[in-house]
Parts: structure tokens; sequence; C-alpha cells
């Protein structure tokens, strides 16, 4: 396994669009990387190529409870509106 590491606002471009800056932090935020994938050295945060590649080849990961298009589907579906 390679040691290369990319810079968050090169993951992008590595990943084809898949994974940008915003909501990489987000998915960092919520613990949703499996250990080892993601490096802090001081204030900058890198990403082991090798374990990013893998973990995208086996699906990735999410949130619990999954991804809304609309945040405020559910409020809508209950208030009758939706």
């Amino acid at each position: 396994m390679s040691n290369e590491y990319l810079e968050v606002r090169e993951l992008e471009g590595a990943t084809s669009g898949l994974l940008t800056p915003p909501r990489f932090y987000k998915l960092r935020d919520g613990n949703v990387f499996p250990p080892g994938l993601v490096v802090q050295l001081g204030r900058r945060l890198y990403v082991h190529r090798a374990r990013l590649r893998e973990w995208l080849d086996q699906g990735g990961g999410g949130f619990e409870g999954g991804w809304k298009k609309n945040p405020n589907d559910s409020t809508a579906a209950a208030d009758g509106a939706g």
C-alpha cells in the first residue's frame, strides 16, 4: 500500500468530484471515515490516497439514516403540505 497523502483541497480532483472539501469535513465530523484514512498535522488534514480509494471502491459510507435531498421533506409531510 502506498504511503501517499492528499491535502483536503486536492480531494475533489482525485475523486472526480465525488468528495468535495465541505462534504469531506461533514463526513469527518460525523466520524464516517474508517481509522487511518485521515491524518491531522497541525491545522492541516491529509487523506491516505490508497485507503481512500479502497474505501470508495467498497461503497464508502454515510450518516446513519441516509441522505435527504431536501432536509425539510419530513416536516412538509408532517404538516400535510407534501
